[in-house]
């Protein structure tokens, strides 16, 4: 999904071919995404350091483009193109991207909803509805891959194994009626995330170790935060809790 997110934001926003004029295009629609966002996403406001580049879109020559950020950061990205596609005319972005954009964004609005409402399983008709649009989503995907290969120095709609187990996904729709979200292991991955960011710092002979004493001491610093925050909130304990 970060894959083909990329290529319609570039295709929306980033005219490639002329590179003086590339960053501030990047710069306008980072700021109108926000701005998208605080009116139709509340819930879900993207931070203010979040904005487009070629370093986030992944423009490199001879590689393939995708979208880099945290899940929910592409949720929030995918239905801010369905509305621009549905409520503006972009003429130039082609069709099979904007039927794409909308079956993705449908497929996901459906799951995310049944989960936000406790819903463990579909609805005959849900479970229908996830199946059709999930199927056109992939067939497109696969298409666009075919269609925009050679078409520029960068390559795009990657058919990276993700694809196959989206695939798989959706194919598993017409066998049970349980929701896929609710088998998400987001957490986990922003845990193992984390980590990571924290062995970038280390030497590699000391990696195990040094982990472990950066995590425990940003836990016990966070920890200690918070139990001052919560005895300074509670009533008759603001003035005890500094002195």
């Amino acid at each position: 999904m970060k894959c083909f997110l990329s290529v319609a934001i570039w295709k929306s926003f980033v005219d490639v071919f002329c590179a003086l004029q590339a960053e501030d295009r990047m710069h306008s629609a980072s700021v109108e995404i926000k701005a998208w966002t605080k009116v139709y996403a509340k819930d879900r406001q993207l931070p203010k350091w979040w904005k487009l580049s070629r370093t986030r879109l992944s423009l490199k020559t001879n590689k393939f483009v995708h979208l880099t950020g945290k899940a929910w950061h592409t949720t929030v990205v995918l239905e801010y193109l369905a509305h621009l596609f549905e409520h503006e005319r972009v003429l130039q972005i082609d069709v099979d991207v904007k039927q794409a954009v909308w079956a993705a964004n449908n497929f996901f609005q459906l799951l995310t909803s049944c989960r936000k409402h406790g819903f463990y399983f579909l609805r005959p008709n849900q479970q229908r509805e996830a199946r059709v649009m999930g199927d056109f989503f992939l067939k497109t995907y696969v298409g666009l891959h075919s269609k925009f290969t050679g078409f520029c120095p960068f390559k795009l709609f990657h058919c990276r194994p993700k694809l196959h187990l989206l695939a798989h996904m959706v194919l598993g729709l017409e066998a049970s009626p349980r929701n896929p979200l609710v088998d998400a292991v987001w957490m986990d991955e922003n845990f193992i995330g984390q980590v990571l960011r924290l062995a970038r710092k280390t030497h590699c002979r000391t990696t195990h170790i040094s982990v472990l004493y950066r995590y425990t001491a940003g836990s016990a610093t966070i920890s200690a935060t918070n139990d001052v925050w919560l005895q300074f909130s509670l009533p008759g304990r603001s003035e005890s809790c500094f002195t």
